[in-house]
């Protein structure tokens, strides 16, 4: 018999925001553009590890998903899940975090900022582990609220749309679109 996964229970934007709030101004945490990128983008976790400055564009507000962190071998980058690259567009409030976490990397070592950093890389400049990330994660949302199963709707870019981020305890992320007249269609991330 196999074991049944946690229902998935959901939360709404203003508790994504007061998570997103509290993570940026209380707790000053350093991976607060990774959370703010991985919410309002719906990239894959490993994706958002493989991100170089290379792959984002300030001056155009858009961002380049060429490849992924692998999870089997330390430092390594590989194709994304789908073997494809994709573009997708930043808000203007998650480019500004980004441009602000650029220059914090570039005050630690102007490497970290090159063209060829991995943007949420650890201090050494290598792509920061995945499955510590999840703990990492994990554990800032029991820190929040520990009744939150990892799970939380992130605001509408589109009217009538909303966007639900689900992350297993290893980091594993869902989204699901709900549309005005309440269908929902999943993709498993």
């Amino acid at each position: 018999m196999c074991a049944q996964k946690p229902e998935i229970i959901t939360r709404t934007g203003p508790q994504l925001h007061a998570f997103l709030s509290w993570n940026h101004d209380e707790l000053d945490d350093e991976l607060f553009p990774l959370w703010r990128t991985i919410a309002y983008t719906g990239m894959r976790r490993s994706e958002a590890l493989a991100l170089r400055w290379g792959d984002l564009n300030f001056s155009t507000g858009r961002l380049g998903i060429r490849r992924a962190a692998d999870v089997t071998t330390r430092n390594k980058a590989k194709t994304t899940k789908t073997g494809s690259a994709r573009v997708l567009d930043l808000d203007t409030e998650t480019l500004a975090v980004l441009k602000a976490y650029k220059s914090a990397r570039g005050a630690i070592s102007l490497n970290l900022a090159r063209a060829d950093a991995y943007v949420f890389g650890n201090d050494a400049g290598e792509i920061r582990s995945p499955n510590e990330v999840s703990r990492r994660w994990t554990s800032r949302v029991h820190a929040r609220r520990p009744s939150w199963t990892n799970c939380l709707e992130s605001p509408s870019r589109a009217s009538g749309t909303r966007t639900r981020l689900c992350c297993s305890s290893l980091g594993s992320i869902r989204r699901s679109f709900k549309s005005a007249s309440g269908t929902p269609r999943s993709l498993r991330r």
